[in-house]
């Protein structure tokens, strides 16, 4: 997997991605943002995504540090095991 960030027009951020998760977000993005344009898609660019956005957008950060008492994380594993077994249900209904 590869993703790239080039700065070569100034203003702008350049990106080429093969990452589903980038090809996905960048997909959303351009649907609702017109200043971020979608220069290639995967289909006819072996697999690779190339965009063209607000060099501004980049932002490189640490993810969040979270403190939480025993029961908050009690909580948070309760909600998490519901919503895999209601996502679990939800497919063995549609697909049997």
């Amino acid at each position: 997997m590869d993703t790239c960030i080039n700065y070569c027009e100034p203003g702008y951020a350049f990106v080429s991605s093969d990452e589903r998760r980038w090809i996905n977000h960048l997909k959303e993005i351009a649907k609702s943002h017109p200043e971020c344009v979608i220069l290639n898609i995967p289909e006819e660019n072996d697999g690779f995504i190339y965009a063209k956005f607000p060099q501004k957008w980049v932002k490189i950060s640490p993810p969040k540090k979270m403190s939480m008492t025993d029961e908050q994380r009690a909580e948070r594993a309760r909600k998490l095991q519901e919503g895999r077994a209601r996502k679990q249900r939800l497919k063995e209904e549609n697909y049997g």
